[in-house]
């Protein structure tokens, strides 16, 4: 289009050339005609950049805006899929297989580094290891103790009070409490 159109105004120019650059007074009518046409056109171009920017700036906001509440919700999905892990292992605690417990209790603590990089539970006993290391060893050892009783059930229920310890952090730290359903928005 913009061919098309250069080409015509080019004929044009080439036809009426002569009537213009005889005539001193339509000669200078014409090019004070095209400085101001060429002033019009470089503010309306000014203009239309300024809004594009403007614009773009805007879509900008906007989409970081629906990208952080993304990432909210996709967090909060991960603290779902650590809650699972560890529910997990209670239940594998819970019935007494421990192979099962260790191997979900890895996989959460994965997901948790995943999650929430940092998190830990500080040990009462003031040993070397934080608590989901303490969760991990006894799961360790109760894989390698006796079959009919790897576990006293005084060991078995402070296993279980850790993981439930462990648990109840990780649920206050889910970033998704009380967040807005970001579909419903306008």
């Amino acid at each position: 289009m913009y061919s098309v159109l250069s080409l015509l105004i080019l004929g044009i120019a080439y036809y009426y050339s002569d009537y213009f650059i005889n005539d001193k007074d339509a000669f200078n009518l014409f090019t004070y005609t095209g400085t101001v046409a060429t002033i019009v056109a470089f503010l309306i171009a000014a203009g239309e950049v300024i809004h594009a920017i403007q614009t773009t700036k805007s879509i900008q906001e906007q989409s970081l805006k629906v990208l952080k509440e993304v990432k909210t919700i996709e967090n909060a999905s991960s603290f779902s899929d650590c809650i699972s892990s560890i529910d997990a292992v209670n239940q594998s605690v819970f019935v007494e297989k421990y192979d099962s417990a260790i191997t979900n209790f890895q996989h959460f603590r994965k997901l948790c580094v995943k999650v929430v990089p940092g998190f830990t539970v500080i040990d009462d006993e003031g040993g070397e290891l934080n608590k989901l290391g303490v969760v991990e060893l006894m799961l360790l050892k109760a894989t390698k103790t006796h079959d009919t009783a790897p576990l006293s059930k005084a060991q078995k229920t402070s296993l279980l009070k850790g993981l439930l310890v462990i648990k109840q952090n990780i649920e206050s730290l889910n970033p998704a409490k009380g967040a807005q359903d970001v579909t419903t928005k306008n």
